[in-house]
């Protein structure tokens, strides 16, 4: 029996020959949340994100959203998950 499930969906595209947009959403019974990036391709690094949570079960998964921006200028290389941890 069949209790939980989660989709996480992803797409990818090109703007140009500079820039990448991901595009990517998390739906399940208590969260419905969009992310959006673009990486600048000569040397990866994010100039746009933003994020939207539209259904949440508390307040502090809306927060979450709100960190989004926050990458903006990280550059995707070795040890971007242990600076995406410190935002």
């Amino acid at each position: 029996m069949e209790i939980y499930e989660r989709n996480i969906n992803a797409s990818v595209s090109r703007e140009g020959a500079e820039l990448i947009r991901t595009k990517a959403s998390l739906l399940d019974l208590n969260h419905n949340m969009r992310v959006e990036i673009k990486v600048r391709v000569a040397d990866r690094t994010i100039v746009e994100a933003r994020g939207e949570m539209t259904k949440t079960p508390f307040k502090i998964c809306g927060r979450t959203a709100d960190f989004v921006e926050n990458l903006v200028g990280l550059k995707i290389e070795r040890g971007v998950l242990k600076k995406l941890s410190g935002l």
